[in-house]
């Protein structure tokens, strides 16, 4: 389930900003039988050292114009995310057995 915020649009820097300033998000869970409501959510909550680097960001890439090669910035985040996904199912998993039990 990647999902990436550009921050070389508007938008991208809007939502990192909020993101950075409210310090948590939803994360919507759909079950497979009725995939068009939502069985469940869970607030993630962000690190403030977290917060201030989004914060940061949004400001810095308001100013700074196409700086950088959108594509291997791609390409490494999605590495990051192939890194980190073991332990984000390993996370969701013992959630969700919790929440069956």
């Amino acid at each position: 389930m990647p999902c990436y915020l550009d921050l070389k649009t508007p938008q991208g820097q809007e939502i990192t900003r909020l993101l950075g300033e409210k310090g948590q998000y939803q994360v919507l869970l759909f079950a497979l039988e009725a995939p068009d409501r939502c069985a469940h959510s869970i607030t993630m909550q962000i690190h403030p050292s977290q917060c201030a680097l989004l914060q940061q960001w949004a400001n810095t890439s308001q100013l700074q114009r196409s700086i950088g090669q959108p594509t291997m910035s791609k390409n490494l985040l999605k590495a990051e995310l192939e890194n980190l996904s073991p332990k984000l199912q390993q996370k969701s998993k013992k959630f969700i057995r919790w929440r069956i039990v």
